[in-house]
């Protein structure tokens, strides 16, 4: 164990859409992480603080995230064919 001891948090919010990540932040309920652009004029206004420097990635990036309790053959060949074509574009 490092540092002090985890405690799970007593209140939590999960967003997912954007805007409301945005929203939240701005009502103090946490930190949005979202693209500079999307928060850009509220950093100069002075309403969100950035944490650091926008990271820029020099390449696409898409992920693929499925879940645990997923149990569903079609999902499954979803995922495969997603993975299958990967491989024959990163070989090409």
């Amino acid at each position: 164990m490092y540092g002090i001891e985890y405690q799970p948090p007593q209140n939590v919010i999960q967003v997912e859409d954007q805007v409301s990540v945005i929203q939240a932040a701005v009502n103090d309920a946490g930190i949005a992480l979202t693209w500079d652009w999307h928060v850009r004029e509220l950093i100069e206004q002075g309403r969100l603080v950035a944490l650091t420097k926008p990271v820029e990635f020099n390449t696409n990036a898409f992920f693929l995230s499925v879940s645990e309790d997923s149990d569903h053959f079609a999902s499954q060949l979803f995922v495969d064919w997603i993975i299958s074509t990967e491989r024959i574009y990163l070989n090409s």
